[in-house]
């Protein structure tokens, strides 16, 4: 960590000092893809799916589909169990997950609304991204975006977020890597949007995003708004 980044309350939790570790007990999870995983791949570049599991197993065995995962005890700080746990990955819509809590830690006005623009219904309908499918012009609210962004991922929603807290995505992405900066985590993470649209640029460690979403859990608000199931 460089000497002008200052480190947040909560960075002895993450890397530098809190590196989750691995035990005797880590389980190394076996790579089994399903044919489930082969029909939900191209619905995954943009981070969801709906598609069924089809795989049943009979018995209490763990099955993932996916090719990376991590479980982390967090008060112990071990892994718990793995799956190629320390590779970049693209991080598609678990980007949210940082953009809300970012998004959030800005906001200082809570009663204002947010008038959807061309380029943002423009930009979701050319890269076929998630949407809550707002109209041009239409006036939304702060918790519009909110759940807007969680819920069906909407790019559309999230993209209203980094303007509405900050001003412009660009301001809000800069603010998303100091923020992992200050959390101190490694090198190999590093946000370049705040929708998760792929980039060759935007990777995440898995450890890493398990430490995003435990500083995303210990904020009220965000914690609130991912509790939610049904929203209108």
């Amino acid at each position: 960590i460089t000497g002008d980044v200052e480190l947040s309350e909560d960075a002895e939790y993450f890397f530098r000092g809190y590196s989750p570790v691995r035990s005797e007990k880590t389980v190394e999870l076996p790579l089994e893809i399903s044919k489930t995983a082969a029909a939900a791949d191209s619905s995954l570049q943009q981070g969801s799916h709906n598609i069924s599991e089809e795989k049943e197993t009979g018995s209490d065995d763990v099955f993932l589909d996916s090719e990376s995962a991590v479980l982390i005890d967090l008060d112990e700080g071990t892994i718990i169990a793995e799956r190629n746990a320390d590779i970049a990955v693209y991080p598609a819509s678990m980007t949210k997950v940082l953009t809300m809590l970012v998004a959030e830690e800005q906001i200082k006005d809570r009663n204002g609304t947010f008038t959807i623009t061309r380029y943002i219904t423009d930009l979701t309908f050319s890269q076929s991204l998630s949407a809550v499918s707002w109209e041009v012009g239409e006036t939304v609210t702060l918790a519009d975006l909110e759940y807007g962004t969680v819920l069906p991922s909407g790019a559309d929603a999230a993209i209203g977020m980094a303007r509405y807290s900050v001003g412009s995505e660009d301001k809000l992405v800069e603010l998303m890597n100091k923020r992992v900066r200050a959390m101190g985590l490694s090198e190999h993470t590093v946000f370049t949007n705040v929708t998760g649209m792929y980039d060759d640029n935007q990777t995440v460690v898995l450890t890493d995003m398990a430490m995003i979403m435990k500083a995303a859990v210990s904020n009220k608000r965000l914690l609130e708004v991912m509790r939610t199931g049904e929203y209108t």
